[in-house]
């Protein structure tokens, strides 16, 4: 949630970035239409707050204030990303399938470094009764609580979702089935 948040204040400072680079000056803007309920002087005074905030890219100082808001946002959006990363990892192991192949191993393991609230994960598998010797099968974690499996390369559904149990097994909604953390 807290990444979420940070990826939408990156994009709103973007956002602003852009539009006080391509303002037109004050002199050529259209005017600003008023709360009825303002004065004249409260008026000027909010015009000239409004005009100085909108134009921030034609000083030195608007130059320096949207470099200052794209090093917040960035150093924003890679603590979000370190954070996924670190979350993500409570799925990296080797899972035993007890229930439906036994015998069979299955290990999760990361690709790149997040992006966000999710990660890209593979999960290494094969080996247990009634399964291929071996094969791959794209993931996305979300957090440190969720994973979604695509199964279709074995034959399965796309969107087969997991939840990490509290002693490390990954429970899996749709059928109730556990994988067991394997400790090597």
């Amino acid at each position: 949630m807290r990444s979420l948040m940070l990826s939408r204040v990156h994009l709103l400072l973007v956002v602003i970035a852009a539009c006080n680079a391509f303002s037109p000056p004050a002199s050529t803007r259209p005017p600003m239409l008023l709360p009825l309920s303002l004065t004249k002087h409260n008026a000027e005074e909010t015009i000239d707050r409004h005009q100085n905030c909108f134009n921030l890219s034609s000083s030195r100082r608007g130059a320096v204030s949207i470099i200052a808001m794209a090093a917040v946002s960035n150093l924003a959006t890679y603590k979000a990303q370190a954070a996924a990363q670190s979350s993500a990892s409570a799925f990296l192991g080797t899972y035993s399938d007890p229930i439906n192949h036994p015998g069979g191993k299955r290990t999760i393991k990361l690709l790149g470094d997040g992006s966000g609230d999710y990660t890209l994960a593979q999960v290494f598998g094969g080996g247990g009764i009634g399964e291929p010797k071996e094969y791959v099968l794209p993931a996305v974690i979300l957090g440190d609580r969720a994973i979604i499996i695509d199964f279709s390369p074995k034959g399965g559904p796309r969107d087969f979702t997991g939840v990490l149990e509290k002693d490390g097994s990954i429970k899996f909604l749709r059928d109730g089935n556990r994988w067991p953390r394997i400790i090597e």
